[in-house]
This record gives C-alpha cells, structure tokens and sequence, in this order.
C-alpha cells in the first residue's frame, strides 16, 4: 500500500503501533530521503488475519492511498500433504526404533542408526516447514510504503513591459 503522507515518522510510527495493537509485530523497515529532503520508506507489519481488515483501515486514514495491492497464497494442500509426510515419516521411525532393539550386532545397530538419524532430519525438516505454513496461515503481512508529499514549489516570473 502506497500512503501519501504529512510526515513520514509520524506515519510510520502509526504503522507500527497499529500492528502492536492488534498483537502484530514489525518485521521490517527502512527510511530515507531524496535530494530535495522528502522522506520515505517501506514498513512491513505481521498482524494475526482476522485483524487485517482492521488494519488496512487504520492505515488508510493516515494520508492519501496512491496504490493498493492485495493477495493471498493458498497453503492449504501442501500444509496437509506435508503432515501426512510427516506420520509415515514417525511410522517408519518407530519401525527401525523397534528393529534397532532387536538388532543382534553392532554392524546392524550402525546400519539402523544411520537411518533413523536420516528418517529423524527428514521430520524435522517437514515440521519447520509446517510450522512455517501454519504461521504464514494464522499472520497476515502488510507493507505500507509511506512517502511525504513533495514540496509545492512556486515560480514567481517578473513580466518585462516594453
């Protein structure tokens, strides 16, 4: 979201504090200002997704809305696919747990180790990632980008009668 705005702090700390409010967090943000001292930026806000309507409200009433995009990834079919993953993943590890306790030398005990310790990186892999997709679902991401108008420069022309 592109906000044209007064003052450029001012705005992004009301970016940041409407984030806090409704249990956000910042994630991101940067300022700076071009040759004729206009300030601007870009905030990016966490914010739970049944406040994102709310926020988007807040921000809109801090200046004019040049531009608006929104979107959303749909995570649902590979959140499920991995966890289904994940239980064979703990089937199987539960498998070579139980072959392991029966194992009857140590060049067989090494052999199970070796796979446990690959089946136990792979569920922990799959988890991150779950619970990557699981924040992704329950946190919206908003990034405003909040720029001072630019300054109103007026000519004054001296007209030379003949």
């Amino acid at each position: 979201m592109r906000i044209e705005v007064e003052d450029f702090f001012i705005a992004s700390y009301k970016v940041e504090a409407s984030a806090k409010k409704y249990g956000g967090s910042v994630s991101n943000s940067d300022a700076r200002a071009d040759h004729n001292n206009k300030r601007s930026g870009t905030v990016t806000i966490r914010v739970p997704d049944k406040h994102f309507d709310a926020v988007l409200a807040e921000l809109s009433l801090l200046g004019e809305i040049k531009s608006r995009n929104t979107g959303g990834d749909d995570v649902t079919e590979e959140n499920v696919d991995l966890k289904s993953v994940v239980r064979n993943y703990e089937v199987h590890e539960e498998r070579l747990l139980k072959m392991y306790e029966n194992a009857t030398n140590v060049e067989e005990m090494m052999r199970i180790e070796n796979q446990l310790a690959n089946v136990r990186e792979n569920i922990e892999r799959m988890e991150g990632r779950v619970r990557y997709l699981d924040n992704k679902v329950e946190l919206s991401t908003i990034t405003a980008h909040p720029s001072e108008q630019p300054p109103v420069v007026k000519e004054w022309v001296l007209l030379k009668s003949i």
